[in-house]
């Protein structure tokens, strides 16, 4: 090869070189952070959207609203509210995702379709026709404030609105501090309040971080634990408005569920004295409903002490 068609040659191969790796680039920053794609611009952003997990659901609405969202993993019940998100979806259809037909969803021609990261290696057998069609993003539920702000950020990053979660993120970090100062100045009561559920870990690090430990929130199975439960008398029983399956699928949740989980507390004959009972304080709340887990903190003063008018303003 002549030296003038070598230089040629070395140059169109390394302009090709830089061409490809600038393109195998782009790739591992779109894919690798959130387990699916990364939307970085309003254009590129996706339009079509399909959210199977609640806590996701719950953060991509205070992102980018409803509009964009064209499928949710729960079916819709009138007049509910024990979820701060379900008036707001309740004109967009639903099931979880394995009362979900295929055929239904590709009609909606989705261009995003959000799991949860257990189904990670099963939605290509789960959705054989959508994977080939949609990008895929897959979410972990999460277990402590720090992963709730990574889990905003994630959902940000693949609905191409992260100048939004991080407004969130600052958001949810100032209101766990101004009641962390609150619960610090003022004076608390010391009633007992029982948890009676599966075991959360958000809970723990949420009362821990507002610092409201010494309030004795326990967590309890209830069928597991009602000798326990009696003997403790708790002056409050918290309990989640919501039934989850093994694979945090949305089962049960709402005035109908609440009402049967209620009536099987009061109607525990190991439980009908105990001083939660007799004094009707059952409340369900929600400590599930990730970002909305200020919300429940202030539920939850409120429930344990009264004396926090600041908590309404």
């Amino acid at each position: 090869m002549k030296p003038a068609n070598y230089s040629r040659f070395f140059s169109s191969s390394i302009l090709r070189c830089l061409l490809i790796g600038s393109s195998i680039a782009y790739l591992l920053l779109c894919i690798l952070p959130g387990y699916g794609v990364a939307f970085s611009d309003e254009q590129a952003s996706p339009k079509r959207i399909i959210v199977f997990p609640l806590y996701a659901e719950e953060i991509l609405v205070d992102l980018a609203g409803t509009d964009r969202i064209v499928y949710v993993g729960h079916q819709q019940i009138e007049d509910e509210s024990y979820s701060p998100i379900i008036k707001y979806v309740s004109h967009i259809p639903g099931a979880n995702w394995q009362n979900s037909d295929e055929c239904e969803l590709l009609q909606l021609d989705p261009d995003l379709i959000v799991l949860d990261k257990d189904l990670m290696s099963d939605y290509v057998e789960i959705f054989p026709a959508l994977s080939q069609r949609a990008e895929f993003l897959f979410v972990d539920e999460p277990e402590s404030i720090d992963e709730i702000k990574s889990l905003i950020m994630q959902i940000g990053d693949a609905v191409g609105e992260r100048e939004r979660a991080h407004e969130m993120v600052l958001i949810l970090e100032s209101a766990l501090e101004d009641i962390a100062r609150l619960v610090d100045n003022e004076h608390i009561s010391k009633r007992n309040a029982a948890y009676v559920g599966e075991y959360c870990p958000l809970w723990d690090d949420v009362i821990d971080a507002v610092g409201i430990a010494p309030l004795s929130c326990e967590h309890m199975c209830l069928f597991d634990n009602i000798e326990v439960l009696a003997d403790w008398n708790p002056d409050i029983i918290l309990f989640s408005p919501y039934a989850f399956d093994t694979d945090g699928s949305l089962l049960y949740f709402g005035q109908e569920y609440v009402r049967e989980v209620a009536s099987l507390i009061s109607n525990n004959p190991m439980l009908t004295t105990i001083s939660a009972v007799q004094d009707r304080n059952l409340y369900p709340l929600s400590i599930h409903s990730s970002h909305y887990v200020v919300n429940s903190i202030r539920d939850l003063l409120r429930y344990m002490d009264n004396s926090f008018p600041e908590l309404d303003q």
